[in-house]
């Protein structure tokens, strides 16, 4: 009964973007760059004198999920505009080849490594991360950890669609408005009320909702945005830089309580103006950069990279394959291994299937002109 709801305001909140999203690439490359460095940080032999903080992972994965936000939002709106409805059972399928088989493969070897005695885990690991939950299992052992943030996107991709359905956009977006004006309270009540999370506060979904929610209710207002002229011009002067060198500082920010209740929102504010300006002004020098070929080939391995990278960039261990720069080479290779033997013919089969409902669902009537964006 859920599966298609149709609602009379279905083209009024599609983002006005080509059907490649200019500069998002480049920006998961710089995403998974900081998410690298921060775990390439205390590994043997990386570089004494370099010294940026273990939190510039987080803040990789923070980019990641406010471009996630975008992003998804971005496909529904366009799928909205279209059909005047939503197909759960396709986002589901088109999401579950996109993810599952990387995922499961990684899980897999790891189980293998483990059952030879070359890695090790904690009890409960395997269990959470199939099943999506290693973000409220704590704690865990470091060949499965970083899946806590794939929850996150996996239980976002759970609930969002749903509450988009069910609201209609309008609504949906002022739920993402609510989460992102209540988000800060919950964590700073959380933090002091709390003090036996905190150590891995951070990792639950309801901590770093408010990341998604900035994406997804910056997808409605993109529009608005662009026709708010003091705002663009904002945008294209030399003020907007401010916004990058606050972000880059925020990580060194050693105040907990500030992080939690301000510090996050900020950086969710500033990745969301580094976002608009890349991809609205695609011709500036710094978006020419993200485009190149080389940084727009990280960003399309970024999956498979963050993956992988967490067998080999492991600062606890001692094993010559955990040694930089060894430790990357290892981790880029079988990032390139997954995505061209594994993600590739997924994709593929993925785009047939798109392309298969594409011509059999039938389309509202009149005029779409659709920019939508391209899922990846």
């Amino acid at each position: 009964m859920l599966e298609r709801f149709v609602v009379p305001d279905a083209g009024k909140w599609r983002p006005d973007l080509p059907s490649r999203i200019p500069s998002l690439d480049g920006l998961r490359a710089i995403s998974i760059v900081l998410v690298l460095l921060g775990h390439l940080v205390g590994t043997q032999n990386f570089p004494n004198w370099i010294h940026p903080p273990a939190s510039l992972a987080s803040l990789g994965v923070r980019v990641f999920f406010v471009i996630s936000g975008f992003l998804i939002t971005s496909l529904l709106l366009k799928e909205w505009e279209k059909t005047g409805s939503i197909s759960l059972r396709q986002f589901y399928l088109r999401r579950a080849f996109r993810i599952f088989p990387a995922f499961y493969l990684y899980i897999g070897v790891v189980a293998v490594l483990v059952g030879a005695g070359w890695f090790a885990v904690l009890d409960g690991d395997f269990l959470h991360a199939l099943t999506y939950t290693m973000n409220y299992h704590h704690p865990h052992g470091w060949p499965l950890a970083h899946l806590w943030s794939l929850a996150v996107e996996e239980q976002f991709y759970l609930i969002w669609p749903a509450l988009f359905l069910l609201a209609g956009p309008g609504r949906a977006m002022k739920v993402a408005a609510g989460v992102i004006l209540v988000s800060p309270f919950l964590r700073l009540g959380t933090w002091q009320l709390f003090e036996s999370l905190r150590p891995t506060y951070g990792q639950q979904f309801e901590a770093v909702a408010d990341a998604l929610a900035s994406g997804c209710l910056f997808a409605g207002v993109y529009n608005s945005l662009g026709a708010w002229e003091k705002y663009q011009q904002f945008l294209r002067s030399r003020w907007f830089w401010v916004a990058p060198v606050i972000l880059g500082m925020l990580p060194f920010l050693d105040k907990p309580r500030i992080q939690m209740f301000a510090g996050q929102t900020v950086m969710n504010l500033c990745i969301l103006l580094i976002i608009e300006r890349m991809v609205r002004y695609p011709e500036t020098a710094a978006a020419k950069v993200l485009n190149l070929a080389p940084l727009r080939f990280v960003g399309v391995l970024s999956y498979s990279l963050y993956l992988w990278q967490q067998i080999f960039l492991n600062r606890h261990s001692t094993s010559w394959i955990a040694a930089f720069p060894m430790n990357l080479v290892f981790a880029l290779a079988l990032a390139v291994s997954s995505y061209y033997f594994v993600e590739r013919p997924f994709l593929r089969l993925k785009e047939k299937l798109g392309a298969a409902k594409a011509t059999a669902r039938p389309r509202r009537s009149g005029p779409l002109n659709v920019a939508g964006a391209t899922e990846t």
